[in-house]
């Protein structure tokens, strides 16, 4: 890894965490930006002396040849954009979904397999919050016992959304763009994997917005016989005290851990509700960490391979919502025979 990363963003859709560490991270060097393609070219760091390419991203990737990419792309897009990048040898921070399909994760899980020096990483910024790294270490150091019971829920106000919601091939579904937060920190606190899932989703309050969902409810067994329940939904009302509810709930054979308003509490049969951890999430905490992590000095918390795995449960959390059927989340070995036909 080289002592300055030349960090390249592309698309005008995401969150872009790591834009936190322009200007205030020493070796991070923002050096362009450039249109995914579909919307415009987001310059991240007022007054920034950068290149802008609106024509598209590849003419950037040609020319500027960045270390890192940090992806906010029409949603759908993301792992079309990730993939060229990997391609080319350059580490990829992305927003959700960081692959839209079976085939792009066949592709990138050979790609990052041939250079396992590539650094793949999804901005699930929760883990960063400390209310969810708390409950995390709650269970991991065993103060609830064996999970038994998992409840995630992601709840956004709809606010104004862009017309490219209205489109599948656009937006990639609510799974992927909303849900795919509780799926990941259910997971992340629990410590535990998705063997299955069931799932029934539907636009009830939105009809103007066509294709899109405004909410999902998803049922999972998770590793060691754990049921999973799992929602989102765009339902929040405008005057709620948050634009997000996020909730997890975790409960186990000697007690219970919970995140509510970004508050962790633990409670048991031995002793009063105890705050475990508070919130918010310190933006530039998460991008430190991204640093860390291309620097090869991270906690663990990102991953490629936290990528990947993620990838192929929010693959099969949206199969199972879009045919209302069970699927089983296939292994590695054989997600790409099986899903590629």
């Amino acid at each position: 890894m080289p002592e300055q990363l030349r960090v390249a963003s592309i698309g005008d859709a995401g969150h872009f965490n790591l834009a936190a560490a322009f200007g205030t991270i020493r070796g991070v060097k923002y050096a362009a930006a450039a249109s995914d393609g579909y919307g415009e070219a987001r310059v991240l760091l007022a007054g920034a002396a950068i290149p802008v390419f609106e024509r598209g991203y590849l003419e950037m990737l040609d020319q500027v040849r960045p270390d890192v990419a940090t992806l906010g792309c029409w949603y759908a897009h993301n792992g079309e954009v990730a993939l060229e990048c990997l391609r080319r040898g350059i580490h990829v921070i992305t927003d959700k979904p960081a692959l839209n399909s079976w085939a792009q994760l066949a592709e990138a899980e050979a790609l990052c397999a041939a250079n396992p020096s590539l650094c793949f990483i999804t901005e699930f910024a929760s883990r960063m919050n400390p209310a969810f790294r708390a409950a995390r270490e709650a269970v991991r150091s065993g103060r609830i016992g064996q999970p038994v019971l998992v409840t995630a829920q992601k709840s956004y106000r709809f606010g104004t959304r862009p017309d490219f919601f209205k489109k599948r091939a656009h937006f990639a579904g609510l799974v992927m763009w909303v849900a795919s937060h509780a799926i990941d920190y259910a997971s992340w606190a629990s410590g535990l994997g998705y063997l299955s899932f069931q799932g029934w989703q539907g636009n009830l309050s939105r009809p103007e917005y066509g294709e899109m969902e405004d909410h999902v409810a998803l049922l999972a067994r998770m590793e060691g016989g754990v049921a999973a329940t799992l929602t989102a939904d765009y339902l929040r009302p405008a005057m709620a005290p948050s634009h997000g509810d996020d909730r997890l709930r975790i409960a186990g054979t000697r007690g219970i851990v919970e995140v509510v308003d970004e508050v962790g509490t633990l409670l048991s049969n031995d002793a009063e509700p105890q705050v475990i951890g508070r919130g918010p999430t310190p933006p530039l905490a998460v991008a430190n960490e991204y640093v860390a992590t291309l620097m090869g000095e991270g906690s663990g918390f990102y991953s490629t391979a936290e990528t990947l795995r993620m990838a192929r449960f929010l693959l099969a959390a949206r199969d199972a919502a879009d045919t209302g059927q069970l699927v089983q989340v296939p292994s590695p070995q054989r997600s790409a025979a099986a899903r590629s036909s």
